[in-house]
């Protein structure tokens, strides 16, 4: 964590804002980079150098995190269909993944709300929904809350508690793991509620037509 800290910093004290919007933006596109990371050390840095301004940092934070987001969901609609089918029809999961679609087309909003909070799931949230069909203007506006809300927290505790800055760091990191696990069991137990109500009614139709 420290390493990663450190080559974070260099980057946000060379390139400033532009490290910010390119590691959010990637991240919420699918990439696996530290965003939660980047944002509070450009919080951090703000505080104590005075090169960053809060106030640009959330707005900046905002912006690239929505772009990203939506760039992850066009890629997901792209490509994603087709993937998704091609698994289907290999292993089987065709009642797999008409129980996820549904759970998307039902909590969607709440899924991607909530995955802006974890590490992770941030990255996946948009290329899923995509995949998955998600509403676009569903998806915009559950992304756009949950950027403005997950940005503006975290930006402004990495300014105010910028002297326990890898304290803070640390519980946000196992905070995130343990909130994912709970959202995970939930999603698991709900998903496999709705298969068995999948598998029940094409069994159903099955016979009808048999």
């Amino acid at each position: 964590m420290h390493w990663l800290a450190h080559l974070v910093r260099v980057a946000l004290l060379r390139w400033g804002y532009l490290t910010l919007a390119g590691g959010l933006l990637g991240e919420d596109a699918g990439l696996p980079l530290p965003g939660e990371t980047i944002l509070m050390l450009a919080s951090f840095l703000a505080h104590k150098t005075h090169q960053l301004a809060l106030g640009l940092i959330i707005l900046v934070g905002f912006c690239a995190a929505v772009v990203g987001d939506n760039l992850g969901f066009l890629l997901g609609r792209w490509i994603g269909p087709r993937l998704l089918r091609w698994l289907s029809e290999k292993l089987n999961l065709e009642e797999d993944m008409a129980a996820a679609a549904d759970q998307i087309r039902r909590r969607g909003g709440i899924t991607i709300f909530s995955a802006r909070f974890i590490v992770g799931l941030r990255t996946i949230a948009g290329p899923v929904a995509g995949a998955l069909g998600m509403d676009w203007k569903r998806f915009l506006l559950a992304n756009a809350l949950g950027a403005a809300t997950w940005v503006t927290c975290i930006a402004v505790i990495g300014y105010e508690f910028a002297h326990a800055f890898g304290t803070m760091l640390g519980y946000f990191a196992k905070a995130s793991w343990i909130v994912s696990g709970g959202l995970f069991l939930a999603g698991y137990l709900y998903w496999r509620r709705r298969k068995a109500e999948i598998r029940a009614r094409n069994r159903v139709h099955a016979r009808s037509h048999g």
